[in-house]
């Protein structure tokens, strides 16, 4: 796995999520929350893993000020 993409994993985690719960995201947000405190903190627009949760990503941002 390349060093530029490490909130990888936590998609994988999503996508496992979401295929155990019938794509039912609501099951989930536990493992999406974890993705974007991943992507929050290794500057989510340079993840292509990240760039799904720009919107959600900029109310955390947003929120801290």
């Amino acid at each position: 796995m390349p060093k530029t993409e490490p909130c990888l994993p936590f998609a994988c985690r999503i996508q496992d999520c979401l295929q155990r719960n019938k794509y039912q995201e609501s099951q989930c947000q536990n493992e999406i929350a974890d993705l974007i405190k991943c992507c929050e903190k290794y500057k989510y627009l340079n993840q292509v893993c990240c760039s799904g949760f720009k919107k959600e990503l900029d109310k955390v941002k947003d929120s801290a000020k």
